[in-house]
């Protein structure tokens, strides 16, 4: 997963310095161009990624559990949806101007 974090952070560099120095359409249309190339490479690289139909996945890990682990495993994603809707509703509803002007509301004192 490291590897994976890894390697997305060195793509984004990458890829992120000649695009935000675009302004407007030019930011957009790259933008969106990028993301289009990105999805033929996963379709087109088969050998790698699976294709259409993705990578195939080992009977490992979370995939072997029996169905008595499952209630818990299911009690721990609860939790964790709970906890992240908690911490988004906090992160709008702060004072901080940028997330007030992504929220929508003037950042000034009224």
């Amino acid at each position: 997963m490291l590897a994976g974090l890894a390697a997305v952070f060195l793509i984004a560099s990458l890829i992120s310095r000649p695009i935000l120095r675009l302004r407007g359409h030019y930011l957009a249309m790259a933008t969106l161009g990028f993301g289009i190339i990105v999805h033929i490479v996963m379709v087109q690289a088969v050998t790698f990624t699976g294709g259409p139909d993705g990578v195939r996945a080992s009977r490992s890990g979370l995939a072997r559990l029996e169905r008595e682990d499952r209630p818990p495993l299911v009690l721990v994603v609860a939790g964790v949806m709970l906890a992240v809707v908690w911490l988004s509703l906090n992160i709008v509803d702060s004072r901080t101007a940028g997330l007030r002007a992504v929220h929508g509301r003037s950042s000034r004192p009224r």
